[in-house]
């Protein structure tokens, strides 16, 4: 079982290695962006952050599981969604940052929220998002470097 999984995380191809950490760095910082307590924004309900914190969890638990899908169809469509994903969070999340970066621009506390907690975590998001869509464009048959040794 554990060759299975080294064979299949490691001699997956440069593309699907960089979608699996950028995956799971997207999975933790969706964790960590649902625990932290960013302010209230006074236009949106208590549910603003779930679609961000769905979405990335979504996309990070398919991403993980990219290496172990061996079916050829699927294989080729299932790297997209991780992105899909990924790209509706951070639009989401685009949406959250524009209203406290407005009361920074206004110098008026109107909106709400901690500007700089929503724009570090909007920066991980895009960071991560453009990580998804360029490992989509590495060829699948280039292999990772790494010799796995029975």
């Amino acid at each position: 079982m554990i060759n299975y999984l080294k064979k299949s995380y490691l001699q997956s191809g440069v593309g699907v290695i960089i979608l699996t950490i950028t995956s799971l760095v997207m999975l933790v910082a969706a964790i960590v962006y649902q625990i932290i307590d960013f302010g209230t924004l006074k236009i949106l309900d208590e549910g603003d952050k779930t679609l961000v914190f769905i979405m990335f969890l979504i996309g990070g638990i398919v991403g993980l599981f990219i290496p172990l899908v061996h079916i050829k169809v699927v294989e080729d469509i299932l790297p997209l969604i991780p992105v899909v994903m990924f790209a509706i969070g951070t639009g989401r999340m685009f949406y959250l940052t524009v209203y406290p970066f407005a009361d920074m621009m206004t110098n008026v506390q109107w909106f709400g929220g901690s500007l700089s907690l929503y724009l570090t975590f909007f920066i991980i998001y895009l960071l991560g998002s453009i990580a998804a869509i360029v490992a989509n464009f590495f060829s699948k048959k280039e292999k990772a470097a790494v010799e796995i040794v029975e």
